[in-house]
């Protein structure tokens, strides 16, 4: 049961953590494309590149 608690606690972290690139991303970009269309996007990956979590914007696969 710990277990499954502690998996949960740290995928909202993780979800929490792209999140925020997403939108210090969003805040601080200089070309339009990014801070008006929001044609961006950010993600979490792990050791192997493989995406654990990704930010708003536009998802990938």
């Amino acid at each position: 049961m710990s277990n499954k608690f502690t998996s949960a606690v740290l995928q909202a972290g993780i979800d929490s953590a792209a999140e925020e690139m997403f939108e210090v991303l969003r805040k601080t970009a200089m070309s339009p494309i990014i801070y008006e269309v929001l044609d961006v996007g950010t993600g979490v990956t792990d050791a192997d590149g493989a995406l654990v979590s990704s930010g708003a914007g536009i998802p990938s696969v």
